[in-house]
């Protein structure tokens, strides 16, 4: 079995917290390594945000406050024995997980298909189709 040398995690308010999360630990105890969460801040969101509060450290100081908070929420479930590290990014979703994969090779990503904002549904969305094709790394995506 191929081991990673790290598992990457995207998040967001719309994650189903207890199903990504029971894969993730699943996958990083069966390989022994670090689980790394990347919360993920949609561009479309900040511009919107910027619309209506000019104050560009207020809009760079929510974010930050919010990201840190879903992380910290997310890192608290996870089993003190696993090692974690937290990531805020802003960008487009497929951009943002793109980036990553190029970046490392030898990680496993796992996308809550929720992330794609398709809860309930079989299919495969736009994003989901070009990030698996377009990645260089094993990516899971779960329902």
């Amino acid at each position: 079995m191929k081991k990673y040398q790290n598992i990457i995690v995207f998040i967001n308010e719309e994650i189903n917290s207890n199903q990504i999360l029971e894969q993730t630990i699943a996958m990083a105890t069966a390989f022994e390594t670090t689980i790394t969460l990347v919360y993920i801040v949609n561009i479309a969101s900040v511009i919107s945000k910027f619309h209506q509060c000019s104050n560009i450290e207020e809009i760079e100081f929510d974010i930050n406050k919010q990201g840190e908070e879903m992380l910290k929420k997310f890192s608290e479930i996870i089993p003190q024995y696993i090692k974690v590290k937290g990531v805020i990014k802003v960008g487009s979703l497929s951009s943002v997980i793109l980036s990553f994969a190029k970046k490392y090779n030898d990680v496993f990503i796992i996308i809550d298909n929720q992330i794609f904002g398709l809860p309930r549904k079989i299919c495969i969305s736009n994003y989901s189709r070009y990030v698996i094709t377009h990645s260089d790394c094993t990516i899971l995506i779960v329902k």
